[in-house]
């Protein structure tokens, strides 16, 4: 046997998939979405779980919600003097 097919075999199968890290179905390599939960899935780390996108509407609604609360207590503190 070859060095790449002794390889092959000692990694098994999982090596050709990935992991959805929120229902763990075994997906292939090449999946942007889970056709179980629907949620998108990017490139697997090292152990085969693909990892989560980053929630840019998550971050810039909490960098709103901040903004409009930091202008609420300026406006409070203005009509308290």
């Amino acid at each position: 046997m070859t060095e790449d097919k002794i390889n092959e075999t000692i990694r098994g199968a999982d090596t050709y998939s990935k992991r959805c890290p929120y229902c763990f179905v075994y997906l292939s390599l090449d999946a942007k979405v889970c056709y179980s939960c629907n949620h998108k899935v990017r490139n697997p780390n090292k152990y085969g779980i693909a990892k989560k996108p980053f929630d840019w509407y998550g971050f810039i609604a909490a960098i709103v919600t901040w903004a409009a609360f930091g202008y609420y207590l300026w406006w409070w503190s203005i009509q308290m003097k």
